[in-house]
């Protein structure tokens, strides 16, 4: 379909991101990136530094040796997703992983790459917790966020994209935690 209007690729939503299509689009135009971080805990966003950034972000943030700040469990293996949605993976977060969250629940935030997988969160989750996908997440922030990467593919084409993973790990302020599921927490 894309292929009937003719256009160049760089326009292409679904495979390109909004600066990316500028920047082929427009290939001399002036770049600057926004270095300071001030937001997330050090460890953190040393995470999305090493990642994405290639070292260049200056950290503003302190390391007060807060322990698990930034941890990844794995819940038990099996083929639980279907449709963009892991019900399995659901109720582990709720069941599982929200009781031993320090955090009060306007401070928690759980993401997801599909709008499916945010729908059987919500389903389930008490109420007050912000649930939405990494692209409604984006330009948000909670103290403690929980990202569910919903496939049971440990290397998933959609969820384990960079610039997914790295606005998922970056809405966390304290705690960031992802089960496949991350919880990333700093206080």
């Amino acid at each position: 379909m894309w292929s009937a209007y003719h256009l160049p690729d760089s326009y292409n939503c679904c495979n390109t991101s909004f600066l990316d299509s500028i920047i082929s689009t427009i290939p001399d135009v002036p770049q600057t990136i926004l270095r300071e971080h001030y937001r997330c805990h050090p460890k953190i966003i040393n995470f999305c530094n090493q990642e994405f950034y290639d070292g260049k972000l200056i950290i503003m943030t302190k390391d007060r040796g807060e322990k698990d700040v930034l941890m990844a469990e794995r819940i038990r293996t099996g083929r639980h997703f279907s449709k963009f949605g892991n019900e399995h993976e659901a109720k582990s977060i709720v069941n599982e992983l929200l009781p031993y969250c320090k955090a009060d629940s306007e401070e928690l935030g759980i993401i997801a790459p599909y709008n499916d997988q945010v729908n059987l969160i919500q389903n389930l989750a008490p109420e007050g917790i912000a649930v939405a996908t990494v692209h409604k997440f984006q330009g948000r922030e909670k103290e403690t966020i929980i990202y569910s990467a919903t496939d049971d593919q440990l290397n998933s084409e959609f969820s384990d994209n960079p610039n997914i993973v790295n606005v998922a790990v970056s809405r966390a302020i304290m705690h960031e935690r992802v089960e496949q599921i991350f919880y990333f927490h700093y206080k």
